[in-house]
C-alpha cells in the first residue's frame, strides 16, 4: 500500500516537473519587428506625411478660413469643407485612406500571424509535455514492474529455499529413522544371538 502511494506521489511530482521544463523549453514568440518591417513602417509614415503636406499646400484661402472659423462646430466645419473640395483634393484624401487601410490590414495580418505562432508554440508545448508525461509514466511503470518482479523472485526464492530446507530436514530425519531402525534391528539380533 505504501509503495502505491509513493509511486502516485512520484508520478505527480514528475508530471509537475515536466510541465515546468516544457514551459522553459518553448521558444518565446518574436515581438520585436524586423529591420524590413521597420523600413516599411517608416516608408508608410513618410508617404502619409507627403500626402498630408501636399494636401495642405493645395488648400485655398476659403478652405483655410473654414477650418480656422471658431464659430462653426466640428460637424459644420466638416460639411462646409467637404463642399469646397476639388477633385484633386478628393483624390489625395482617397490615397491617404488607402495608405491607412493598407497599413491597418498589414497590422491586422501581422497580429493574426503572431497569434497563430503563439497558438502553434503552445500546442507544440502541450504535445511535448504529453509525450514526456507518457514516456515518464511508461518508464515509471517499467521500474515498478521490475521492482515487483524482483520482489516476487526474491519471495519465490525464499519459499523454495524454505521448502528445500524442510525437505532436506525431512530426508535427514527419514535417514536417521532408517539408521535407528537398522541399529535397533541389529541390536535386537545381537541380543537374541547372545541370549
Amino acid at each position: 500500500m505504501k509503495t502505491k502511494a509513493l509511486s502516485i506521489i512520484i508520478t505527480i511530482g514528475l508530471f509537475l516537473l515536466s510541465g515546468i521544463s516544457i514551459a522553459q523549453e518553448t521558444a518565446p514568440v518574436q515581438n520585436e519587428p524586423t529591420l524590413d518591417q521597420v523600413k516599411e513602417q517608416l516608408q508608410t509614415k513618410d508617404q502619409l506625411k507627403e500626402t498630408k503636406q501636399e494636401f495642405k499646400a493645395s488648400l485655398s484661402e476659403e478652405q483655410i478660413a473654414i477650418l480656422e472659423n471658431k464659430e462653426l462646430n466640428k460637424e459644420e466645419k466638416k460639411s462646409a469643407f467637404a463642399e469646397t473640395l476639388t477633385e484633386e483634393q478628393r483624390q489625395m484624401i482617397q490615397e491617404r485612406k488607402e495608405i491607412h487601410t493598407g497599413e491597418k490590414q498589414e497590422i491586422e495580418h501581422k497580429q493574426k500571424a503572431k497569434e497563430q505562432k503563439r497558438m502553434q508554440v503552445r500546442e507544440q508545448g502541450r504535445e511535448k509535455m504529453k509525450d514526456q508525461t507518457r514516456e515518464q509514466l511508461r518508464e515509471k511503470t517499467r521500474e515498478q514492474l521490475k521492482e515487483q518482479t524482483k520482489e516476487q523472485v526474491k519471495e519465490q526464492t525464499r519459499e523454495q529455499v524454505k521448502e528445500q530446507a524442510k525437505e532436506g530436514i525431512r530426508e535427514q530425519r527419514k535417514d536417521q529413522l532408517r539408521e535407528n531402525a537398522i541399529d535397533v534391528k541389529t541390536n535386537a539380533k545381537s541380543n537374541v544371538t547372545t541370549n
